[in-house]
This record gives structure tokens, sequence and C-alpha cells, in this order.
């Protein structure tokens, strides 16, 4: 039972309110030499199949893979990306998340 002076949160909200109050996107998109876009899911919003994937890779391909998919990381791999690209997202959304972001 919840309390009445509790805020209650469904999850998808959760997770999309906490990535928006960090100043951040749900993602970045990487568009390819074809102009087609694969996108990098932003790093707290990956799931928890996902999440064990890339805490279980060892080095950038088999992380990459962890974060997009085998699929998906083909078709970027295909379209003139690296593997070293998705890592790059990847890391530049979690810097996000350690910089505090000051009030102007």
């Amino acid at each position: 039972m919840s309390s009445p002076n509790r805020k209650r949160f469904k999850l998808a909200e959760l997770r999309q309110q906490g990535v928006e109050a960090l100043g951040s996107e749900p993602g970045v998109e990487i568009e390819l030499d074809d102009g087609s876009t694969v996108t990098v899911p932003h790093p707290m919003l990956i799931d928890e199949p996902s999440q064990a994937a890339i805490d279980d890779a060892a080095g950038a391909i088999a992380t990459a893979k962890a974060i997009l998919g085998d699929e998906e990381h083909a078709r970027f791999v295909a379209g003139g990306g690296h593997s070293n690209d998705i890592i790059l997202a990847w890391r530049l959304m979690t810097k996000e998340l350690e910089t505090p972001k000051l009030p102007r």
C-alpha cells in the first residue's frame, strides 16, 4: 500500500524523468555513411540482460555488441562505423552523468 505523502512513479516515467533531470537525452543517434542511423541508448536506460552482457564483455567489439545487440552492431559496422565509436558515444553520455550541471 502506498503512503499518501509519497510520490509514486511508473518505471518508464522514473527512468525518463531521471535522465531528463540529469540534463541528458535517452540516447544518441549516430548517422552512418548511407544516411541511416543507429541509436546508442543512454547508460541509465539499459535493460538487465544488456547490462549483464556489458559487464561481462571484454574489449570494444564485445562491449559494442552488448550495447547495440548483434544485428544492430553488424548494421553499424556495415554502415562504416567502428565498435570504438559506440564506446565513445557511451562514454560521452556517462561523462554527462559525472559532470554536475551548475545553475546559470
